[in-house]
């Protein structure tokens, strides 16, 4: 065997170890710095600190990339030691929309992108045809039941009550009336109730949609429209003022829960208090005094209490009464509804044409979104965690909390209402599709 004929000198010994050595204290530190979670940054000229960056959506088997790159891995996604910067972070799915949004990693701090269930990318399907006749037509919020009021020669009506999952319509009710039959849907429970007005006495009919059958009926001294109020914690109960009383209406039974100044805003709380606000603008709990706010502008009914506010609503705007100072913050949105779902903090989403707000029941408030066109309602998706936006010539979903949106049904015809089912899984709405004007129903 041959060898080089290489002599090594005390002085290129003393070289090779002085270089030995000198590259294990400078590679080393490198080393140990790296798998520590430190990175160079090539833009600020200085050592970071990594971040960490966690994936967890719906449905658990998409395609996530990161910069284009696809992550080999199942979700739910834990990556430690990310350089900061920004990444593209691309989520998809065959059958699904694709969801896509720039994130940021900071140093030692983990970046979550939870809480996300992708858009399912399907066509909408016809489930009901809306007759020539029909006079209006009004969804249940939970996107279960259609009611529609068709109106004949005569003054005569006749409103119908259409299952979507059943497909079985029945006859609520047929007669003559002065004037057009209301229908008013529980928002908390597949509740409906018919208001008939009377010169005897006003109608109420009262039915629940999954027994339709079983509907009660109540007549109420007065012959114009009372104010009333749904119970979100009891689900069957309908509060109804009615000669200066509140009426509990339910299963059938009519109880006065006590009595009230029929030109006074009211509301019945959780334990059945009755909270009233005067011409002074003095609240009172039953018969207590609780504050004196500043004026609002009228007329405003009171939406609900909590322990540090009472909430009130005028035409324009929504009013936050303060118990503590009787102080008043105003948000101006004209519709607003209840959240309180498993997803969600318990509070209320507000809105106007273009814009749309958050309140929690601890008072905090804030500005989700602008629009740039204007908005016809807006509903919430528990699942997607997401709102449901509805133009006159669209369907959106939106996120609040990454703002991302995504175009989930696009028309050149009107959309005229909009509802989601109890459980996220579609999106029913009223419109023309190649002429045909009916009930559609869009899985989300």
């Amino acid at each position: 065997m041959w060898y080089p004929n290489i002599v090594l000198t005390r002085r290129v010994r003393l070289s090779i170890m002085i270089f030995l050595i000198t590259s294990f204290f400078v590679i080393s530190p490198l080393v140990i710095l790296y798998t520590a979670g430190y990175r160079y940054d090539r833009t600020e000229k200085h050592i970071k600190e990594t971040g960490v960056i966690t994936i967890d959506i719906e449905p658990r088997d998409a395609v996530v990339s990161l910069n284009t790159l696809v992550i080999d891995q199942g979700l739910p996604i834990h990556l430690p030691n990310r350089a900061p910067g920004i990444y593209k972070l691309e989520l998809s799915r065959q059958g699904y929309i694709p969801w896509s949004m720039p994130i940021e990693v900071t140093s030692k701090q983990t970046t979550y992108i939870t809480d996300i269930a992708l858009y399912r990318d399907v066509l909408p399907t016809n489930e009901y045809t809306i007759p020539n006749t029909t006079a209006s037509t009004i969804l249940s919020p939970d996107g279960h039941y259609v009611t529609t009021i068709t109106s004949e020669e005569g003054g005569m009506y006749e409103i119908l009550l259409f299952d979507l999952d059943t497909r079985e319509e029945t006859i609520l009710w047929r007669g003559t009336a002065d004037d057009a039959p209301e229908i008013v849907w529980s928002p908390f429970a597949p509740l409906v109730t018919l208001h008939i007005a009377r010169p005897t006495g006003f109608l109420i009919k009262f039915i629940d949609a999954r027994t339709p059958s079983d509907a009660s009926t109540y007549t109420l001294q007065t012959t114009t429209t009372p104010s009333m109020q749904w119970s979100e914690t009891r689900k069957d109960i309908l509060y109804v003022e009615d000669d200066e009383e509140i009426h509990v209406l339910s299963g059938g039974t009519s109880t006065v829960l006590g009595s009230v100044t029929s030109t006074h805003p009211w509301f019945v709380d959780a334990s059945q208090t009755i909270w009233t606000l005067d011409e002074q603008h003095t609240l009172w709990r039953n018969a207590e005094k609780i504050q004196t706010f500043p004026d609002t502008l009228e007329p405003y009914t009171i939406l609900g209490v909590t322990e540090r506010y009472l909430l009130v609503k005028t035409v324009l705007d929504v009013h936050l009464l303060w118990l503590d100072s009787g102080e008043k913050t105003t948000i101006p949105a004209s519709h607003i509804f209840r959240t309180a779902g498993e997803r969600t903090v318990p509070g209320w989403i507000a809105w106007s044409a273009w814009e749309v707000y958050s309140i929690t029941d601890s008072g905090t408030y804030s500005l989700l979104t602008r629009t740039n066109k204007p908005l016809a309602d807006v509903r919430r998706s528990d699942i997607h965690a997401s709102l449901l936006f509805l133009f006159a010539d669209s369907i959106v979903g939106y996120h609040p909390h990454y703002r991302t949106s995504h175009i989930l049904y696009e028309t050149p015809t009107p959309l005229y209402s909009v509802a989601i089912d109890a459980d996220s899984l579609y999106v029913v709405f009223d419109t023309a599709i190649n002429g045909k004007r009916g009930i559609y129903k869009r899985e989300l």
